[in-house]
């Protein structure tokens, strides 16, 4: 009998190698930040301010109604260093006048002068002006009704050269006796003599009004009195008197020119310089009528229903 055929086992599969899963690469935490520092800020710079080494003025300014009529100016000797007009009417105005230089025991070098152009200031008929002058935090001077001019010289001098002094019984009594006009800051004058030097310059006296200078002079010497107009017509509608001794030796009355020389004393020859009118146009007397005509527009006469609206009580030693 025939043999089964014999049938070859399959042959397997290859058995696959084993896959080994990748190992992962360790998880590394990310480094811990280094914190973040608050910005910072600077310091700020303090401002840098100019200090002034010389003198600092300033001027405060409360017009009345009548704003327009008020001007000032300040001078450097004879250099109008700073000046304004022309001001809007009941109004403050602060002024910074700036940093004036001036040398060790300098004295009078600068000036300032306010002025009205009507003549009755700006204090108190026709509203509460009034101004401040400061010269380094310190008032120098200050006011309102003034007329029509005040001025004043600084620095000031603490201390001023006093006369020699004189023995007891050999001095006598000069006076003068001063009636201004229309325009009383025209009017100056000076006194010379032996250490004797007493000058009142434009500027001092305000209008129509009555003053009365006097000094102790050495008897037996002879003084140059010098009365001067800076129009040139005199004081012609005022006068002034000479007095020595208390008797009444010149009376000046109007126009006489740009200056009338007088000497007084006890040592003065007679003769005196006569009386020479200056050859200027004479103005007639200023009319109160027409007071605003044309400055403010507000007709023909100042509204005295302004008075006192506005009062600032005794800010510039004014106050009602």
């Amino acid at each position: 009998p025939t043999a089964a055929p014999v049938t070859a086992s399959p042959t397997p599969n290859p058995t696959a190698a084993p896959v080994t899963p990748p190992t992962a690469a360790p998880v590394t935490s990310s480094p811990t930040p280094n914190p973040i520092a608050a910005p910072i800020t600077p310091p700020t710079a303090a401002p840098i301010t100019s200090v002034c080494t010389g003198l600092d003025v300033k001027l405060d300014l409360q017009t009345d109604g009548y704003g327009s009529e008020t001007s000032w100016e300040l001078k450097d000797y004879v250099s109008v260093v700073a000046s304004n007009s022309g001001y809007a009417s009941d109004t403050f105005f602060n002024i910074d006048l700036g940093c004036l230089p001036i040398e060790t025991n300098q004295f009078e070098r600068y000036e300032f002068i306010i002025e009205d152009s009507y003549g009755d200031g700006i204090c108190c008929g026709y509203g509460e002006g009034g101004y401040s002058l400061k010269v380094n935090g310190e008032t120098l001077l200050e006011g309102g009704n003034f007329g029509s001019v005040e001025n004043i010289k600084f620095p000031v001098d603490p201390n001023p050269p006093t006369p020699a002094p004189v023995a007891p019984g050999t001095t006598k009594l000069f006076k003068l006796e001063l009636q201004t006009d229309y325009w009383g800051y025209e009017t100056s004058w000076t006194l010379n003599g032996p250490n004797i030097n007493i000058q009142k310059p434009t500027y001092t006296y305000a209008n129509s009004n009555l003053y009365t200078e006097e000094y102790e002079l050495p008897a037996n010497e002879c003084y140059t009195f010098t009365m001067s107009d800076s129009y040139g017509d005199g004081i012609y509608y005022g006068w002034y008197k000479l007095f020595w001794d208390n008797a009444e030796i010149h009376y000046i009355v109007g126009n006489f020119g740009s200056t009338k020389e007088d000497l007084i004393g006890d040592n003065c020859p007679s003769n005196n310089s006569p009386i020479m009118s200056g050859n200027v146009e004479i103005r007639p007397r200023p009319s109160k009528d027409n007071k605003g005509n044309g400055n403010n527009g507000n007709g023909n006469n100042k509204d005295k229903g302004n008075e006192g609206k506005f009062n600032k009580g005794n800010k510039f030693g004014t106050g009602k």
